[in-house]
């Protein structure tokens, strides 16, 4: 059983013809053409290229509609379910919602007011979606130089 690796008996390897590394357990010989590309998997990885994929870039126009949309859903459908229920004869209709109609001029607990709700749904929400993908891409940016630029001080 030497030579085989522990976790398939070298099943898996000989099926792939040994085009795929194999797995961490393996003691099976590598042939001598797969030599440079096992050169090049086991390479070292420096750290930021970790954190480059950890922290990915968020794209700041994509972000923004996303939580644009969804603040603009949110506060519509919040409305239209408030409008949809029965509601006994001389009770007001969602008075806690009707509330943001202090900050947020021409709402209010109607379907006009619903929709009026999904535009300043909208530019909340695209403004907190851009904040938080700016924040995000700034710290990214500072994360990154912190890493590189203690890495070319150990480099000395």
């Amino acid at each position: 059983m030497t030579g085989l690796c522990c976790c398939c008996q070298g099943q898996r390897h000989k099926e792939m013809n040994f085009l795929t590394p194999p797995c961490r357990f393996s003691t099976a010989p590598v042939r001598d053409q797969d030599q440079e590309t096992f050169k090049i998997m086991k390479r070292a990885v420096q750290d930021h290229e970790i954190l480059s994929a950890v922290f990915a870039k968020m794209d700041v126009p994509a972000m923004t509609v996303a939580a644009g949309v969804l603040c603009s859903l949110l506060l519509f459908i919040a409305t239209a379910t408030l409008l949809l229920q029965t509601v006994p004869e001389g009770y007001p209709v969602g008075p806690h919602l009707a509330t943001l109609g202090h900050y947020l001029p021409g709402f209010e607990v109607t379907w006009r007011g619903a929709c009026i709700g999904a535009l300043y749904g909208f530019l909340i929400g695209a403004i907190g979606g851009f904040m938080v993908a700016v924040y995000w891409n700034l710290t990214h940016y500072i994360a990154l130089g912190v890493m590189l630029i203690s890495s070319a001080e150990l480099a000395d």
